[in-house]
């Protein structure tokens, strides 16, 4: 059995190396695969000889290294050709994951192994969230009277019949505030929610002004095209 395995990939560390093997199973029944790791040291990220596990595909085995070990930090020494891509799929879904510690990454590696050329962007993308500025509302009426010159007006005593009024609406600092979450609004209610999506404030329409803006931050996002 030990003659017919074939290492498929191979990443090296400081402590050893992990490999994925192949076993052809015989004529017409394809091969297992499964992780084979050396050094002592490595055999606390999990991946243990002596619980070895058969994989149908080299994908399922390198799925199983995916979930156990931080294989983007180290050195990718060897990947089989048809297996390529499909590893370099993964590389960059690892890279761009936001929960994922990327600190030794070595991109010059990892494209002399997988025959790519890795590229990283900064971009700009929404975070869900808004910058709101909220200002108090003040109303003022102004009312515009007409003075009256007969007779009939003068004698019972009415000098002035109201013509028009004006309504304006200013905005004043004193009860005015910037908030960043998000904004709904529910019939003549607008409700800020915080970035928790809990309720902070609930506010009537008409006694306040809104203005909101989509929030945005930086990320790096990498990609890579074959060579």
């Amino acid at each position: 059995m030990e003659e017919q395995k074939e290492s498929r990939l191979r990443i090296l560390a400081e402590a050893g190396s992990i490999e994925i093997c192949s076993i052809h199973k015989g004529k017409h029944e394809g091969f297992d695969y499964f992780l084979q790791v050396s050094e002592e040291d490595l055999f606390g990220a999990g991946l243990k000889n002596e619980s070895r596990e058969m994989h149908e595909s080299f994908y399922g085995a390198f799925d199983e290294l995916n979930d156990k070990y931080p294989w983007h930090d180290l050195h990718l020494d060897f990947v089989g050709e048809d297996f390529a891509e499909y590893v370099a799929d993964a590389l960059v879904k690892r890279l761009n994951d936001p929960f994922e510690m990327v600190e030794d990454f070595q991109p010059e590696n990892f494209e002399r192994a997988l025959g790519i050329k890795l590229t990283k962007r900064t971009l700009k993308t929404k975070t869900g969230f808004f910058d709101i500025q909220v200002k108090g509302l003040s109303r003022e009426t102004t009312y515009h009277y007409r003075e009256f010159h007969d007779e009939y007006a003068q004698e019972i005593g009415q000098k002035f019949n109201l013509e028009s009024t004006v309504e304006t609406i200013t905005n004043y600092q004193g009860d005015s505030f910037d908030f960043t979450g998000t904004i709904e609004v529910s019939g003549n209610t607008v409700i800020l929610k915080n970035s928790s999506l809990n309720i902070s404030h609930i506010l009537p329409s008409d006694k306040y002004y809104f203005f909101a803006e989509p929030e945005f931050q930086e990320e790096d996002k990498w990609s890579y095209s074959l060579v």
